[in-house]
């Protein structure tokens, strides 16, 4: 991929982008019951949809600071979704969420706070 042209890298980003929204869309089949994680999934792919698209933006405008600063917000929406595979009760933890519990307030099954030096307790 170091042989890429910037137009091309960005290319692949609008198509990974393209990937995620079908493989998004193929989950929820007609008459499927929705919880509260898939609302929270949901979420998370439409905050990585629009980060995508406004890193592309960025990166077309040569501002590369801000661009950097929405590289750490996709890895903070990575974190949280990977971090339902650590909780006991996932529908529960994404209920928190939507009803406004901050995000590392929330425990692993171990009781560890999912913050962003996990497993330790301060962030």
């Amino acid at each position: 991929m170091t042989d890429l042209s910037l137009a091309e890298r960005l290319k692949r980003i609008e198509q990974l982008e393209d990937e995620l929204i079908r493989k998004g869309a193929s989950i929820v089949g007609a008459g499927t019951d929705l919880s509260h994680a898939d609302f929270f999934i949901f979420g998370a792919l439409r905050r990585t949809l629009a980060q995508a698209r406004g890193f592309r933006d960025l990166i077309k405008a040569r501002n590369f600071p801000c661009a950097a600063a929405i590289l750490r917000l996709q890895l903070d929406t990575a974190m949280r979704v990977n971090a339902l595979s650590i909780v006991d009760d996932v529908d529960a933890k994404c209920r928190a969420v939507i009803d406004g519990e901050q995000f590392n307030r929330l425990r692993d099954r171990d009781g560890n706070k999912l913050t962003c030096a996990y497993p330790q307790e301060a962030c």
